[in-house]
């Protein structure tokens, strides 16, 4: 009896030999699970915990565009503003839902209070946070609300001078 080859059909390499028939078989087995989350229309991969920057650090005059934002299965969001540089005037930022439809920006979810000097400011929103949160801690803002699958973040400026700061969010679980 001859064996038989399992190949890899993208590399050409053989895996193993298998025997044929009446013979011993001595394999085993990997596998991997993961876990699908359907989203409406397709399965995503489940995610844990995760962060990213939405504007890197640098000077700016007017709000910066920010992309669209897709949550793939997180209840809340921490987002950051550093500011190492102030100029007049102020910032706010801003988190808002996205019309799945239309793309457009339209209940505002969050709203930071200006913001007139160098820090770091935290915004979190959150499912089951007390509004207004009792206990803010290190928080600029916490607000009760749970994130939509498609969101946005935005960072108006109240004049045209110059503030050097970033963006960045922790979607949390």
């Amino acid at each position: 009896m001859s064996n038989v080859d399992i190949t890899n059909p993208q590399t050409g390499q053989t895996l193993e030999q298998l025997p044929s028939s009446g013979q011993a078989l001595a394999v085993s087995l990997a596998t991997n699970a993961q876990t699908m989350l359907y989203n409406g229309a397709s399965s995503d991969l489940a995610f844990n915990n995760t962060q990213g920057v939405l504007v890197p650090f640098g000077a700016r005059t007017v709000a910066p565009a920010i992309a669209v934002q897709t949550n793939p299965n997180h209840r809340g969001v921490l987002l950051y503003l550093n500011v190492t540089a102030a100029g007049t005037g102020g910032l706010t930022v801003t988190l808002r839902a996205i019309d799945p439809v239309s793309g457009t920006a339209f209940v505002a979810l969050l709203t930071g209070a200006l913001v007139t000097g160098p820090g770091i400011y935290s915004y979190q929103m959150y499912p089951g946070l007390p509004n207004p949160a009792a206990a803010l801690g290190a928080l600029t803002l916490a607000q009760n609300g749970a994130l939509p699958r498609v969101w946005g973040a935005n960072v108006a400026h109240a004049d045209a001078s110059a503030w050097t700061y970033s963006l960045a969010a922790s979607l949390v679980l």
